[in-house]
C-alpha cells in the first residue's frame, strides 16, 4: 500500500496542475493505441480488391481505351493465380512463377504483364495499400531480354529486277 500511494504521489508530482491521475492514464492509453494503430501498416488487401480499385482508378482517369483493356487482360490472367492472395504478403518469387506460368516462356508478353503488375504495386503503394518507404515487390522482376532481332535487310534494284523476272 505505501508503494501505491508513493506511485500515486509521484505521477501527481509530475503531472499540469489541472491534470488528475486519471486523465494521464487515459492520454497514455490514447497515445498506446495510436502509436499500435500507426505500427501495424495497413489491412490485408487482397489481389482481386487491390486490381479493382486499379482498374476502378484507371477508368475514372480517362486513359486509352487500349491501356485500360490491357490492364484488365494481365490482371484478370494473373489474377487466375493471385487473386485469394494479400497483396501484402506477396512476393518476387511468386509474382515471376505466375508470371512464367502465365506467359509460357514468351519475353515479350512477359515483359508486358510485368509491366502491369508495375503499375498496380505502384498505385497501391501511393493508395497506402503497399508500404511507400521501400521497393514494391513488382519491381525487383527482372525484364526478360528480347533476344536479337534479325537485321532488316532492303533489297537493290538490281535484285529486285531478279526476282520480279
Amino acid at each position: 500500500l505505501i508503494d501505491a500511494v508513493s506511485d500515486f504521489v509521484a505521477a501527481r508530482k509530475a503531472l499540469p496542475a489541472k491534470w488528475t491521475v486519471a486523465d494521464a492514464a487515459r492520454g497514455f492509453a490514447a497515445q498506446m493505441a495510436r502509436e499500435e494503430k500507426e505500427s501495424a501498416g495497413p489491412p490485408p488487401t487482397k489481389f482481386r480488391d487491390a486490381v479493382a480499385k486499379f482498374l476502378d482508378r484507371n477508368e475514372r482517369r480517362g486513359l486509352s481505351a487500349a491501356y485500360k483493356s490491357d490492364c484488365r487482360k494481365h490482371l484478370t490472367l494473373i489474377g487466375r493465380t493471385l487473386n485469394d492472395a494479400i497483396i501484402q504478403t506477396i512476393r518476387q518469387p511468386e509474382l515471376t512463377a505466375c508470371l512464367e506460368s502465365s506467359t509460357k516462356g514468351g519475353a515479350r508478353r512477359f515483359n508486358n504483364l510485368r509491366s502491369t503488375l508495375n503499375a498496380l504495386f505502384g498505385f497501391c503503394q501511393k493508395e497506402g495499400i503497399l508500404p511507400r518507404d521501400r521497393t514494391h515487390e513488382a519491381a525487383l522482376i527482372e525484364q526478360k531480354d528480347m533476344g536479337s532481332r534479325a537485321s532488316i535487310e532492303i533489297y537493290t534494284p538490281e535484285e529486285m529486277r531478279i526476282i520480279l523476272a
